[in-house]
């Protein structure tokens, strides 16, 4: 996510897409790539690849975010989105339930 501290480049290595692939997205994409809240973090770790564990969570949290977030924190969360349907758990790893945005 550019204009989080990460360059293009950074962002395209980071999920393994090209720069080519990005910039064509980018205009469409302009306004659904704003994250805000604590929860679009989490569900944006989530998508698209598959059961994650809370430690990955975490990790792409500061990553993306530049800020620390405890594992309370996180199975708070999780737990919300899973009682709204949005994620589900899969043993110790969690999910998306439907596509996400």
């Amino acid at each position: 996510m550019p204009g989080h501290g990460h360059t293009i480049a950074e962002v395209c290595a980071h999920f393994g897409i090209s720069v080519s692939a990005y910039r064509r997205a980018a205009p469409a994409l302009r306004s659904e790539a704003v994250l805000c809240s604590d929860e679009d973090y989490i569900l944006a770790a989530l998508h698209p690849t598959g059961p994650v564990a809370v430690e990955r969570i975490i990790y792409y949290y500061s990553w993306i975010n530049h800020a620390g977030i405890s594992e309370s924190a996180v199975v708070a969360i999780l737990e919300n989105l899973i009682a709204r349907g949005l994620v589900k758990r899969n043993g110790s790893r969690f999910e998306l339930a439907r596509e996400w945005p």
